[in-house]
């Protein structure tokens, strides 16, 4: 997902902005039909990748 694609379920909620934030700094990801499903449950694995992957980040813009 890139920064200009928006999740198309997320219309409405409080984190709506942070979360396209974090998914144009490929933080994180959708779905492949565009969809973010904010009311699944998050996998121990998506749990502990996308720290990682705010980490990495972080340190290319020099935090």
């Amino acid at each position: 997902m890139n920064g200009s694609t928006v999740f198309n379920d997320i219309a409405g909620l409080w984190t709506a902005s942070d979360l396209i934030h974090a998914a144009s700094t490929g933080i994180i990801t959708g779905f492949k039909n565009g969809s973010f499903r904010p009311e699944r449950k998050v996998s121990r694995v998506c749990g502990d990748v996308s720290p990682v992957k705010a980490r990495r980040y972080s340190l290319q813009i020099g935090g």
